[in-house]
């Protein structure tokens, strides 16, 4: 829990600096990636939720639109890894 408690708090300075994903950043996050190859090739996320502790945490990266990119990204993690990579286009 401490860990996560960290971990928040360092992602929380950079959310300021965080870009949507355009498509082929998107492209090159994959099912099993752990979160730090994902921080490496997408950047720190704009939101960050944290819906389950017991037994495995799951947690969601969110990238959200902007007006040069239409797309909302979200990229669950369970258990550390990415578990689904989900697109929705946003107006």
């Amino acid at each position: 829990m401490k860990r996560l408690l960290a971990l928040a708090a360092l992602l929380l300075p950079l959310t300021a600096m965080a870009a949507p994903l355009g498509l082929l950043t998107y492209a090159k996050i994959a099912r099993g990636m752990n979160e730090g190859e994902v921080l490496q090739i997408a950047g720190p996320p704009d939101s960050v939720v944290i819906e389950s502790e017991r037994p495995v945490i799951i947690k969601s990266y969110y990238y959200f639109s902007n007006n040069t990119e239409p797309n909302t990204t979200r990229i669950i993690f369970s258990g550390g890894n990415v578990s689904e990579v989900q697109r929705d286009r946003r107006f």
